[in-house]
């Protein structure tokens, strides 16, 4: 929500630590907490709070990297791939800053997703994608390009890319 990307006010509030798993609530409020190493939790800034002091949050591209790694938990895939389209056309530091995060914290499919987005429909050159294209091994599985879109697809041979019907 502090992005835009929905308009939902979420029920649960989901909150990667590198301590706990499972579901807590505090007060009024839901959290989903997702223990990841401390080595996945990049793309983060500090923000004031208003009471005083300060509370970790992720960055936007965090949050968008998040929303297409983590696509079955939040059901924003589509919004994250339009919204990283707009962002990496206007800012450079986003598309690097999203390029690090997917390097440092993504699966193959996401970083393929994320490189494919990033190259056909935001237009980035190759030469800025190096680093992302070095981090995705050499293969020769297809991978969907829309992970819940899987019931009627079709291979497009010549491409190497799952049509969807």
């Amino acid at each position: 929500n502090q992005y835009g990307l929905s308009t939902q006010v979420p029920n649960v509030v989901s909150v990667y630590n590198t301590r706990f798993s499972g579901r807590r609530t505090f007060g009024n409020v839901s959290f989903d907490l997702i223990k990841v190493p401390q080595g996945l939790l990049v793309g983060i800034q500090a923000r004031p709070l208003t009471e005083g002091g300060e509370t970790p949050f992720p960055t936007l591209a965090r949050t968008l990297f998040d929303a297409l790694y983590d696509w079955s938990r939040f059901n924003l895939f589509s919004e994250a791939l339009e919204r990283v389209v707009g962002e990496a056309k206007r800012d450079a530091k986003f598309t690097r800053e999203l390029i690090r995060i997917a390097c440092n914290c993504g699966n193959i499919g996401t970083v393929r997703r994320i490189g494919y987005v990033l190259e056909v429909r935001a237009g980035i050159s190759s030469t800025r994608l190096a680093a992302l294209i070095a981090a995705v091994p050499e293969t020769k599985s297809l991978v969907p390009f829309i992970p819940m879109k899987l019931a009627k697809w079709k291979i497009n041979k010549r491409g190497g890319i799952i049509e969807y019907e």
